[in-house]
């Protein structure tokens, strides 16, 4: 079943394919700051830290988290009790819960959940991506015994019991006090089409998931709570559902486990929305961070339980179903409105090499890499012609040629590449100021001593530089 889903054309997966995982907040931000005339300096091989400046400010970035957010800050919202109290203070709806150490008795434990009344939640105190969380736990002997998994098993010293709010899961992302995106989380699951085990529609469903640049890396697994849910629902893997039939294969909606994801920026109520807002407002220094939301569509009912200050973007600009939101674009406005340039006059589609730009740290040679700035009079797409031209050349190129060429693209701010194709001749890719592109072009047949085929607008990625593979 194909799904209606549109994502950022700025951040199509070609854009970011050498991106796909954790390298995605990063690249992504960072190639938004640079496509509009700011300077980016990568800060580490695992490209985690990176600085964005303008001739005003510099602020450096981990991932999604920006500098100005307080170590204090992320140190609130880490510990689940601290947020929990400071967003009560600030009247924000949460679930009542309690903190217990490891060791506590089981009678306090039991004596807090029947205060609070059954389900429970049970979770560490610190954590993410939905790890060690246990939800709608309905007695006390399983209440008891995933607590005592959480000490025993996982080594966990800090322990949150708290109520279990009904809804559904949602992820809102909130930048300069407004929401600017807001997703629905879905837990793993398979839609019968009656001709296909459920075997084959979840390998189908990873084939689908591969593609996108944030899900690519939560394909679903059929580990043991897959294999238990199937087989709780009267099914194998080898069982053929239905036509439409739809089948849950776990029960936290965790894209990084599998998850779907369905973009509900424009139809989320609006009191959920000035929910997410109040609760960063009720942390002091927090910036910007994605906020976790459980949400009651039919009492209307919401509490806000988590906060995370170096959220995946990717879950918002990537949705399994509706419209991607361009977050990088969000944050560099908000953070960077003196930027020479605005998102509207960007090219979408130009790029700077990643893998070429960790190489020198990664070899240990750098321990930052600055990227080389977009030409001054390539800055505006507008102002930018990217066509693709065919030579009648053939045979080899001397390296004195090649050195007059790069010379020649160095001097007039040209990017793209010269390459010999399979049939011997040569073909060009240039994209460079319209005002320069006669000029380039007559150097370069010149040069080769040849001449070229009429121009064939270029519709692919540009590339940062100009490249030559004779």
């Amino acid at each position: 079943m194909l799904l209606a889903r549109e994502w950022p054309e700025s951040f199509s997966e070609k854009v970011v394919s050498k991106a796909f995982g954790n390298k995605l907040c990063s690249y992504s931000i960072s190639l938004e700051a640079w496509r509009r005339g700011l300077s980016v300096t990568i800060l580490d091989s695992e490209y985690d830290r990176y600085l964005i400046e303008s001739r005003k400010k510099s602020i450096v970035f981990n991932r999604s988290k920006c500098s100005l957010t307080t170590n204090e800050a992320v140190s609130f919202i880490k510990d689940k009790q601290v947020a929990r109290k400071l967003m009560l203070k600030a009247g924000v709806e949460v679930p009542p819960g309690k903190l217990f150490p490891a060791a506590s008795d089981d009678r306090d434990i039991i004596a807090y959940a029947k205060e609070i009344g059954y389900p429970v939640v049970v979770k560490p105190l610190s954590g993410s991506l939905g790890r060690g969380v246990f939800t709608a736990i309905e007695n006390q002997n399983d209440l008891i015994e995933v607590f005592k998994h959480l000490a025993n098993d996982l080594n966990i010293q800090e322990i949150v019991v708290e109520k279990h709010v009904e809804g559904d899961d949602y992820r809102a992302f909130v930048v300069g006090g407004k929401v600017v995106a807001a997703v629905k989380r879905i837990p793993a699951n398979v839609v019968g089409d009656g001709t296909h085990t459920i075997d084959q529609l979840i390998s189908l469903k990873n084939k689908d998931r591969k593609k996108n640049p944030f899900l690519s890396k939560g394909l679903i697994k059929k580990d043991k709570e897959v294999l238990a849910k199937i087989a709780a629902s009267g099914y194998t893997l080898d069982s053929i559902l239905e036509d439409g039939m739809f089948l849950f294969l776990r029960g936290k909606a965790n894209a990084s486990a599998g998850g779907d994801v369905i973009d509900v920026t424009d139809t989320l109520p609006r009191i959920v929305k000035e929910s997410a807002v109040k609760a960063i407002s009720s942390i002091p220094g927090l910036e910007y961070c994605g906020v976790d939301v459980l949400y009651n569509e039919a009492t209307k009912r919401h509490a806000i339980i988590e906060m995370n200050s170096r959220a995946q973007i990717g879950v918002n600009m990537y949705p399994t179903e509706g419209v991607g939101r361009n977050i990088p674009k969000a944050i560099i406005d908000y953070y960077f409105p003196e930027a020479p340039l605005v998102h509207e006059k960007s090219n979408p589609k130009y790029i700077f090499d990643l893998d070429l730009a960790l190489h020198p740290i990664k070899l240990g040679v750098a321990k930052s890499v600055k990227i080389a700035p977009i030409a001054r009079q390539n800055i505006n797409r507008n102002s930018l012609v990217s066509n693709f031209y065919k030579f009648e050349k053939r045979g080899s190129v001397s390296r004195i040629t090649e050195a007059r060429i790069y010379k020649l693209s160095r001097a007039l701010k040209v990017d793209g590449f010269i390459r010999k194709d399979k049939d011997g001749t040569f073909s060009m890719m240039v994209s460079v100021n319209k005002s320069k592109e006669t000029e380039f072009l007559a150097g370069v047949c010149e040069i080769l001593q040849t001449q070229c085929s009429a121009p064939k607008k270029w519709v692919g990625l540009v590339t940062k530089g100009f490249r030559l593979s004779f």
